[in-house]
C-alpha cells in the first residue's frame, strides 16, 4: 500500500466533503465533515429512521 497516495485521497476526498456539504455516512454514525486548521472534523448529526 503506498500511505502517501492514501493520505492524499483521503485529503482530497474529505476535502470535497467538506465543501460540497456532502452527507459522510459510516456503518453506525451520520455527519457532515469540516476543515480545522490543517486536516477536518467529523460533525455528528442526529438521526431517527421511521421504520
Amino acid at each position: 500500500m503506498d500511505n502517501g497516495a492514501a493520505a492524499s485521497s483521503r485529503k482530497r476526498i474529505f476535502g470535497m466533503l467538506a465543501t460540497e456539504k456532502i452527507p459522510f455516512i459510516g456503518y453506525h454514525m451520520v455527519g457532515y465533515v469540516e476543515p480545522l486548521g490543517t486536516g477536518f472534523r467529523f460533525v455528528p448529526v442526529s438521526y431517527q429512521f421511521l421504520i
